[in-house]
């Protein structure tokens, strides 16, 4: 007679049968916090691993947040200026230009001196500046201003542009000013001249009306004045000139019909000449009344960031750092959790009992999230107290947020922990995620900076979502959360469904 010899699974499933429902979920219970505890255990005996999970972050916000100076680049330049500069040539204008540019500046005249310190890496931007620079001021040609750079940082590069262009725009309301200042004299020469010829011409009409004749060279220096107002052009527009010139066309005309001996309509003429000449001199008056800030630059800019907080730039990313602090957390010591087991070769002891691979990833979870809630919790309240960070939601929704991150990134710590076979491998995984989430989940750098095809990696990642979330209660503190918790929610189901399937064929159970 042969011997039956039962499978653990068939041992397990009697044993279940025997039970009553109240017993077998005293018994699920028991099995889970089983794990809970043992998972406890094993993290608070390790002092050294709790000091690194939680001093290594908070040095680095606090580093972080009394070292950060802002996100301008800090560039040495060299200012090249003319050996011998001619006149009107804006120095104080250009120096003061490139002091607010540029963290450390020398002035020099030697091109080849500054180029060969550029090479040598002394410093960062060489400016030049041109000698034929006067030429600019008479309207004669735009001048090349040189800026020359040694950079290998593409968005240091791309600063030193935008610090170039400003400067440039600076320097050219600057040439701007003097110019507008050189021509605002020469209005008012013209504005003279208009003056004497306007009297000239009341004094011809007033002898007109007496003696009943005019003197022609009184009209040739009506005519004179006219053509020395057209001297000044500087700021005349195209109407103002036009109008100049047929008024110094209509007194020549004048002048040869008097020479031949005819007065018909001259009083009338000459009133119209007077009465033009009253209107430029009023556009001549209402232009040099004009600031020189409002020429060379009518349009202004007004910035109003209506965001009800607007933290410094330490502050704003400490909630950032929490939460990459807190996936990273828990991928990482879910990630060494099942490795352990199997490195100890407890799996083998649990395919002959009733322990599911349910209860092993529930209860390992459940001591993993206790110790990553409680680092975090310290790391919240040391970060806010040292940075003044502000917080305008609600620490419950908070709570349930960090929750829901913790939860989705242990999901993806199982996965990789059911997928690889050494403690170091599971570190190198969860490093490369953690490399990962800083590139490519808005830790860093906009997500509008990349191609579209970036949103396959960053949805992936707990952290773009978690960030969402956690900014929007210290920041923002709205309700319309759907889409990050949706992704988290998904993400976490998905993880543990992963690492459920995966560690369930290692018990060799189907």
């Amino acid at each position: 007679m042969a011997l039956h010899t039962a499978h653990p699974g068939e041992t397990a499933q009697v044993r279940r049968r025997t039970k009553s429902p109240l017993q077998r979920l005293l018994a699920h219970t028991r099995y889970t916090l089983a794990f809970t505890t043992k998972e406890l255990l094993e993290i608070v005996q390790q002092p050294v691993l709790i000091a690194i999970l939680l001093l290594g972050p908070l040095l680095i916000v606090l580093v972080f947040g009394f070292t950060y100076q802002g996100t301008q680049a800090r560039l040495r330049a060299i200012l090249v200026l003319p050996p011998d500069q001619p006149a009107h040539y804006p120095v104080a204008d250009i120096e003061r230009a490139a002091k607010n540019s540029f963290a450390s500046l020398t002035t020099m005249t030697d091109r080849q001196q500054a180029l060969n310190d550029l090479r040598a890496g002394k410093v960062d931007v060489v400016e030049i500046w041109s000698e034929s620079l006067d030429d600019v001021i008479v309207g004669k040609t735009r001048i090349p201003i040189e800026f020359q750079t040694n950079l290998i940082n593409p968005f240091v590069s791309g600063y030193a542009q935008v610090v170039a262009y400003g400067q440039i725009n600076e320097i050219n309301e600057a040439i701007l000013a003097t110019f507008f200042e050189r021509s605002k004299a020469e209005l008012k020469e013209t504005e003279r001249f208009l003056q004497e010829a306007q009297a000239e011409i009341g004094s011809i009409r007033a002898d007109l009306a007496v003696i009943k004749t005019i003197d022609i060279e009184r009209l040739k220096t009506v005519e004179t004045y006219l053509e020395q107002s057209l001297q000044f052009d500087l700021l005349f527009s195209s109407g103002m000139r036009k109008e100049l010139t047929e008024l110094r066309d209509n007194i020549r005309t004048l002048r040869d019909t008097v020479e031949h001996g005819r007065l018909e309509a001259a009083d009338e003429r000459l009133a119209e000449a007077s009465d033009r000449i009253t209107q430029l001199r009023q556009q001549i008056q209402a232009l040099s009344a004009i600031p020189a800030d409002v020429i060379i630059a009518p349009l202004e800019h007004t910035y109003t960031n209506i965001a009800e907080v607007q933290p410094a730039a330490a502050a704003f990313f400490a909630p950032r750092l929490i939460a990459l602090m807190m996936q990273h957390w828990a991928i990482t010591l879910a990630a060494l959790s099942l490795v352990r087991e199997r490195l100890a070769e407890s799996i083998e002891m649990y395919r002959i009992s009733p322990i599911s691979p349910l209860h092993m990833i529930v209860g390992k979870s459940l001591g993993l999230i206790l110790v990553v809630a409680a680092l975090t919790a310290l790391l919240v309240l040391i970060t806010m107290l040292s940075l003044d960070v502000p917080f305008l939601g609600a620490w419950w929704r908070l709570a349930l947020e960090a929750l829901l991150l913790i939860v989705s990134a242990l999901g993806i710590g199982f996965v990789i922990s059911a997928l690889v076979t050494t403690d170091s491998q599971a570190v190198q995984l969860s490093m490369l995620i953690l490399l990962l989430s800083i590139f490519f989940s808005g830790f860093l750098l906009l997500l509008d900076s990349f191609m579209p095809v970036i949103d396959v990696v960053s949805n992936i990642m707990p952290l773009k979502h978690g960030l969402i979330l956690i900014e929007n209660e210290f920041f923002i503190n709205s309700a319309q959360m759907t889409i990050p918790i949706a992704w988290l929610s998904g993400l976490a189901l998905a993880g543990y469904a992963g690492a459920w399937w995966l560690t369930r064929r290692q018990f060799g159970r189907h």
